[in-house]
């Protein structure tokens, strides 16, 4: 408790007092390295708490999903359709042109009536797949879907060709269910599954967030303390690049504090971070009356 005091007292200290930087000069530079740490953790713990009320809200919604996308996958698949690929060459026992639409049943939004979802035409080639009111054309040779999720289909597409699938395969109906019926204790356990990757990713935001914070805001130190150390030798300051280090592993709390509310409030401010850091930065280097040269690394 009581060193959470010191670091509450630090950081207090840190984001309001420009004369209290005069006393890091007497401080060790792991005393520093600690706040800073600290620092990064509660930045991310913020993060992991966005995290976790998202996690919050979707997870009553799971089942929800689980039960519709149970309900649309045993209805997916057309009783009649056998697909066989042989040779690199697919054939069906339907006739053609033969359309397939999925059935919306998450956002009826999503369902245009003039785009199918599956197009299957085996006299079809490459060049045809423009004039397709389809998503998936699938010819004798190819199966052809757009490049991007652009629902408009730009015109670039992508192309898989079935002569990557080397065995003979058949695939029907009762097929169909066959893998439907593996797939279908996943997708009860979503629910399971959803929260454990919630839990993983709190703790993933705080750990790991914590650790690249900090190695970054160090990096980025390295380099803006020759701005800083520039503007100290114009103000007549004498400070060695090593204190200025030091003083602007403090100094990072103001900018942080802004960033993160920044943040909070949707805003996009252009280098918001390095003007606040210089700003306060400078001010803190004004303030200091009295330099020493203490070697604090």
């Amino acid at each position: 408790m009581n060193k959470l005091k010191t670091w509450w007292f630090v950081f207090c200290n840190s984001l309001l007092s420009p004369s209290y930087y005069k006393s890091i000069l007497s401080s060790k530079f792991s005393f520093s390295l600690k706040y800073l740490v600290v620092l990064m953790f509660f930045v991310y713990l913020t993060t992991a708490a966005k995290v976790g009320l998202v996690g919050y809200r979707l997870l009553p919604q799971v089942p929800l999903f689980a039960n519709k996308l149970t309900s649309t996958l045993q209805t997916a698949y057309p009783q009649e359709l056998v697909v066989t690929i042989k040779n690199g060459q697919l054939s069906t026992n339907v006739k053609e042109p033969y359309v397939w639409d999925w059935p919306y049943q998450f956002d009826e939004k999503e369902k245009k009536p003039d785009m199918h979802f599956l197009t299957i035409d085996t006299h079809a080639s490459l060049d045809d797949y423009p004039t397709y009111t389809t998503y998936i054309l699938v010819t004798k040779n190819n199966i052809i879907y757009p490049s991007s999720s652009n629902e408009g289909r730009s015109g670039e597409y992508r192309v898989y060709s079935l002569s990557q699938i080397k065995d003979s395969v058949t695939f029907d109906r009762t097929t169909y269910d066959a893998v439907l019926q593996k797939l279908s204790p996943f997708i009860q356990k979503l629910p399971t599954i959803v929260a454990i990757f919630i839990v993983a990713g709190i703790f993933f935001v705080m750990i790991f967030g914590t650790l690249f914070g900090l190695i970054w805001n160090m990096i980025y130190l390295l380099f803006m303390t020759v701005v800083i150390l520039i503007i100290a030798k114009i103000m007549n300051k004498n400070l060695s690049y090593s204190q200025l280090y030091q003083f602007g592993m403090y100094g990072l709390t103001l900018p942080i504090l802004v960033s993160v509310l920044v943040s909070l409030s949707g805003l996009h401010i252009p280098f918001i971070f390095t003007l606040v850091f210089i700003i306060w930065m400078s001010v803190v280097v004004n303030k200091l009356q009295v330099v020493t040269k203490n070697n604090l690394v």
